[in-house]
């Protein structure tokens, strides 16, 4: 189930951004935003059980080129070691080792170039 909390858009100069607050499962919070051709998209996620699956908007798959894609990982309220997965069909994985803490909560950003 997807639920839409608040939506915010603002285009100018060639920037364009805009904002979705959603509860999906495994996505705390999403942002997304373009400039020059390039998507930038936010959000926070959960480890459980060491791994989460982060799913990205429907539409990424369809707008985005599928060479240079850039996952970016940062813990929140600790540290543990990260790694993620290259983004396939509209998603990545992300992971962490028996050392790590296996509910870390994390910021995540996904960077690609539209077609």
């Amino acid at each position: 189930m997807r639920r839409t909390l608040a939506l915010v858009a603002c285009v100018a100069a060639g920037l364009a951004t805009w904002a979705a607050a959603q509860d999906e499962p495994g996505t705390l919070f999403t942002t997304y935003g373009t400039v020059n051709e390039s998507v930038t998209i936010t959000g926070a996620s959960q480890l459980q059980n060491g791994e989460a699956v982060v799913s990205l908007p429907a539409w990424f798959e369809d707008r985005c080129k599928t060479e240079g894609r850039h996952v970016l990982l940062t813990c929140k309220g600790g540290w543990s070691p990260l790694w993620s997965s290259a983004v396939s069909n509209g998603q990545f994985t992300v992971q962490t080792n028996g050392g790590g803490n296996s509910t870390q909560v994390f910021w995540w950003q996904v960077t690609a170039r539209l077609k």
